[in-house]
């Protein structure tokens, strides 16, 4: 035990919220590249072990932590109270760096939109730099904050791009992608992919599907969901013959080749709670263009290699996606030569501009900024 103890006292140590992240390999990368970096990586909550109590904690490097828990009013505020007096436990007593990186505007629960804004302005008030992974974020900080207080949040801000999933999944099996009966006719096959949750917009492909002729593009919904709304969606999908439906977990050895199988991804997302996405970045990794609304993540890369389209209301959603996808359907059938180029221009952008070494160098420079302050 006292080897133990002498062993933390002459490592540098960072907090990495969280640090076991199960299928989510953005998390992975960046623990790699900062134990890379010669930084023993702990989780919050090891701070305040014994072993840790004494030991110098250099930086913590704070993921999703504006994220609450289901509860009720009173056990979201206890929560939100309890979070921010551990951030103040770190800088003031534990005289830690805080470097807190925005992922989206907010959860994704919208029931706890206001409690996670409150713990995010605390957050960025709170920091010594704010990792952001697009520009675009620079301007949710401006409507998150008054004018005078925005502009000095904004100078902690340090950019460090969404690293790309090359390497992360195993691409051996593409040709297998057991259960995804995929047909490879002169359909346009069109990939909504991940977890199948409300907040995603789902209907709104089921719609689509609905508004194309069914010779022209297949909709294929893959990934995993809660029973009850899995049903919802199936009672909705009905009979339509140009929707298929893989309501199931996509393992890692499978998910890579079942993009691959696909002509594109679509990710329909609501523009009212989403700054960047790792979807985003995997479909473009694999080498397959999106069909998005305009937000931060897609905002990074050449509008005119991309699929993108705009909306003011929600219910001008749907409108907007079909136009874009008949446009989509109308290059793919009549200029495939352009479709496929537009493709692997933004793989070469991805491999080069999302690296692991263009993102390790700003990690690098990140942490050699706060070490020197």
């Amino acid at each position: 035990m006292k080897d133990e103890i002498k062993k933390t006292m002459n490592t540098r140590i960072t907090i990495l919220q969280p640090k076991y992240s199960g299928q989510n390999h953005y998390i992975n990368i960046i623990d790699n590249i900062i134990e890379n970096m010669g930084y023993q990586t702990i989780e919050a909550k090891e701070s305040l072990k014994k072993n840790y109590r004494n030991v110098r904690i250099n930086i913590a490097n704070l993921n999703w932590y504006e994220n609450l828990p289901q509860g009720n009013i009173w056990e979201k505020c206890k929560r939100v109270v309890l979070k921010l007096a551990f951030i103040i436990y770190l800088k003031k007593i534990r005289k830690c760096k805080i470097v807190v990186t925005i992922h989206n505007r907010y959860t994704h629960n919208y029931k706890d939109k206001r409690f996670s804004q409150i713990l995010l302005k605390n957050l960025c008030i709170q920091s010594d730099k704010i990792v952001i992974l697009c520009e675009e974020t620079k301007n949710y900080l401006r409507e998150l904050f008054p004018k005078e207080k925005a502009e000095l949040i904004i100078k902690k801000c340090f950019l460090i791009p969404h690293p790309n999933y090359i390497g992360c999944y195993p691409i051996n099996d593409v040709k297998k992608c057991e259960g995804f009966n995929i047909p490879q006719d002169s359909c346009l096959n069109i990939l909504f992919f991940g977890a199948i949750k409300p907040y995603k917009n789902i209907e709104l492909c089921i719609e689509l599907a609905k508004k194309i002729d069914k010779k022209r593009i297949r909709i294929i919904l893959a990934g995993g969901g809660e029973p009850c709304y899995i049903e919802t969606l199936r009672k909705q999908i009905g009979k339509q013959e140009n929707i298929l439906f893989y309501p199931q977990f996509i393992p890692d050895t499978q998910i890579w080749g079942l993009i691959e199988k696909c002509d594109c991804v679509l990710l329909p997302y609501h523009l009212e709670s989403v700054l960047n996405s790792g979807a985003c970045i995997l479909a473009l990794s694999v080498g397959k263009n999106v069909i998005s609304p305009m937000f931060g993540t897609i905002k990074e890369f050449p509008q005119d290699l991309l699929y993108t389209y705009q909306y003011e209301k929600e219910e001008e959603h749907l409108w907007a996606v079909v136009e874009k996808v008949n446009q989509v359907v109308e290059e793919y059938e009549n200029n495939r030569e352009l479709f496929y180029k537009k493709q692997t221009a933004l793989k070469k952008i991805i491999e080069k501009e999302n690296s692991r070494y263009i993102v390790a160098k700003r990690y690098q420079k990140l942490y050699k900024d706060l070490e020197n302050k």
